[in-house]
């Protein structure tokens, strides 16, 4: 149903190790140790889902895909808001962009689609491809504002209701296209559709017919994912059907002709326990040297593409489909709605019994592309629906989507991105500190949501304190101010654990002013007014906002007064930009 680009992904993989104007030289790619930062990074997010959808109305799934181009994350589901890390609610639906390095929302691409997108790829020419439950199934989109290209019409539609659009992939001017509908314009299709990616037209020739799977009486037939494999000519489809053009050994999986649509070879052998088949496919990935499928019944197996052979111990949870399947640089990352525990094993053996060395997980988990072993995951997500796609970005970082309702122990709902240890050098990523005389305020910015921000204090290069602890959703502290020279430290805490380095920014305030003090009047007449302080430097003297001198004492008296005029006085020491409290007097 994901849609992944390997080619896409190998070169921006490659090229994130040359420094770039958007990442910064420090970040690397995830390591086989899966070394993530426990806390997911502070980015967007999106929420609230329509209702609109006809076909995938019983999962509660707000992501269906992410597509990365061009340092854009593109996002693709059932939701009408996104969500900014400070709270914030946006009214935008069913496809948006953020920005891959910061994770901002895109506000100024604005595509105009009226249901859920469920598959995202992109043309030659760089244009987005969407396809879902919109109008015309498949559309295709300006990459920065979101308007559709002109002259493009798929016209997809089913026999009841809108199409469901859950795959789509491009090879070449063509679209591949798969899900749940009956026509593209005036050819009558079966859930698999081939398509001009400048008009829309669908190929004549490439036909394929889909056969349902019974089950317990009725008919059942969807295809959940397309995968071109170029290399080898070849159509790669997965989903819920009993066959492909009648051809045996096509049921759940089968491998077409990127021309002709005719059935290539049988399947590969796709018992995965030694008694029970697969019900069916949800995903398939084109590896560098593996294919891989995964779906009902928990499972993900690794085979050599070319002899269909099992390669690896077949990849296990016990609870929880395996939704979607990405190759990533050292690992291979798979995302279910599974909450319990990730093995792997030779069959038969029965997915509901984890082996010994079984280790818990989240809704997502790595696999080592040396090894096959599963490995523990530092991240915490909680949820229903789980992880329905997962990208290594072109920096190293990982996003997962799909439906969610905590990770680290704050609300997520869509969207997640975890970043390398390596990358997170610091949770705080700056500060600065304002004072006014009475008191400082220390503000900062965090790449991460933590549970708390702890602040602390060195005056004059000395031993520091703490000074005090906010929420995770603050971004600003109020400090009592004093004389010296100030230097404040924030971190980011989950638990006890500090996210990053503990010193995660340093501002040094300048010495307070010292403020004259005691200004008073001590005689007032008609022609003359005499003011007191105390002070041991000389001091300038304001009348109503004006210095009208400049004095070493303690006593000045001024003989520029009218009578009956009231008059405002203040002191403060030369250069110095901080006033005494005002006096206020009345001339007799």
């Amino acid at each position: 149903m994901v849609k992944k680009f390997i080619a896409i992904l190998t070169v921006s993989l490659l090229a994130s190790l040359i420094a770039t104007s958007q990442a910064s030289a420090n970040e690397q790619l995830v390591d086989e140790d899966i070394d993530l930062s426990a806390v997911p990074d502070k980015i967007w997010d999106v929420d609230d889902r329509s209702g609109l959808s006809r076909h995938t109305a019983v999962y509660k799934t707000l992501v269906w895909d992410l597509y990365e181009l061009n340092g854009v994350m593109y996002v693709g589901g059932d939701f009408t808001t996104v969500v900014g890390p400070d709270g914030s609610r946006h009214n935008h639906s069913f496809l948006a962009a953020f920005d891959i390095v910061t994770g901002n929302w895109i506000d100024s691409f604005q595509p105009q689609l009226n249901n859920v997108v469920y598959s995202l790829s992109s043309t030659a020419d760089g244009n987005i491809v969407a396809g879902g439950e919109f109008d015309g199934g498949v559309q295709v989109l300006n990459p920065t504002t979101g308007t559709k290209v002109a002259g493009f019409d798929a016209a997809i539609t089913h026999s009841w209701g809108n199409p469901a659009v859950f795959t789509v992939a491009v090879s070449g001017n063509s679209i591949y296209a798969g899900g749940r509908f009956v026509k593209s314009h005036d050819q009558t299709v079966q859930n698999l559709v081939k398509l001009d990616a400048t008009s829309g037209l669908p190929d004549p020739v490439w036909a394929p017919t889909v056969q349902p799977a019974v089950v317990n009486g009725v008919n059942k037939q969807r295809v959940n994912d397309i995968e071109i494999d170029e290399a080898r000519g070849r159509v790669y489809v997965a989903g819920r059907f009993a066959g492909i053009n009648n051809a045996a050994e096509t049921d759940s999986l089968a491998v077409l002709d990127p021309t002709s649509g005719d059935v290539l070879m049988d399947h590969p052998n796709v018992t995965y326990d030694g008694a029970r088949e697969i019900a069916f496919l949800y995903d398939i990935e084109v590896g560098d040297e593996m294919l891989y499928y995964g779906g009902k019944e928990n499972f993900t197996i690794s085979v050599d593409p070319d002899s269909f052979s099992r390669q690896r111990e077949v990849i296990y949870t016990n609870n929880g489909d395996h939704q979607i399947i990405h190759e990533g640089k050292d690992t291979v990352w798979i995302g279910c709605h599974c909450w319990r525990q990730g093995f792997t094993a030779d069959p038969p053996n029965n997915p509901f019994a984890p082996t010994p060395d079984a280790i818990d997980v989240t809704a997502v988990f790595g696999v080592d592309r040396i090894t096959g072993k599963v490995q523990q995951m530092p991240t915490d997500l909680r949820g229903s629906a789980g992880a329905w796609d997962i990208i290594e970005d072109s920096n190293g970082r990982l996003w997962v989507a799909g439906q969610f309702t905590r990770a680290a122990g704050k609300r997520r709902t869509g969207l997640v991105r975890y970043s390398p240890e390596e990358i997170v050098d610091t949770g705080v990523t700056a500060c600065e500190a304002v004072r006014d005389g009475d008191s400082v305020t220390v503000t900062w910015d965090a790449a991460v949501s933590p549970d708390t921000f702890v602040v602390r204090r060195s005056v004059n290069d000395g031993t520091v304190y703490f000074r005090g602890r906010t929420s995770g959703d603050a971004a600003t502290f109020t400090d009592t101010d004093r004389s010296g020279s100030l230097a404040y430290f924030v971190e980011a805490k989950v638990g006890s654990q500090v996210v990053g380095e503990r010193a995660t920014c340093e501002v040094t305030v300048d010495e307070a002013d010292e403020i004259v003090q005691g200004l008073r009047v001590t005689r007032v007449t008609k022609e003359r007014v005499v003011l007191n302080w105390q002070a041991n430097q000389p001091v300038e003297i304001a009348k109503d906002g004006v210095i009208i001198a400049t004095h070493s004492g303690r006593w000045y008296t001024d003989r520029t007064v009218e009578s009956e005029t009231t008059y405002n006085y203040a002191v403060r020491y030369v250069g110095s930009q901080t006033w005494s409290d005002p006096v206020t007097v009345t001339t007799l």
